[in-house]
């Protein structure tokens, strides 16, 4: 399966991720990760990394509707309640 975000591409078949026509190199145990992420969309562990990248990148608009997200599915995970928090205080 090939899934693209940004500038990136994700190729799950042939287990490569390339930034344009960069090839990255990873261990086979990173590369899991974000493949499990993006095969699993509805996960609370998916929003969750989601939202931080969006957060990190100071797209806070973009994180509140994945922490939002998190909450509902697992109303235990302080961390998302927190992050919400700040990209609330941040957006305004």
């Amino acid at each position: 399966m090939l899934y693209f975000f940004e500038d990136y591409a994700l190729d799950t078949q042939r287990r490569e991720l390339r930034q344009g026509a960069t090839l990255l190199s990873m261990e086979p145990q990173v590369f899991d990760l974000p493949a499990f992420l993006v095969g699993n969309p509805d996960r609370v562990d998916a929003h969750y990394a989601k939202g931080n990248l969006l957060r990190q990148k100071r797209r806070c608009e973009e994180a509140i509707p994945e922490y939002e997200a998190v909450i509902e599915l697992d109303r235990n995970e302080p961390g998302a309640y927190a992050n919400l928090g700040w990209c609330k205080l941040l957006t305004g």
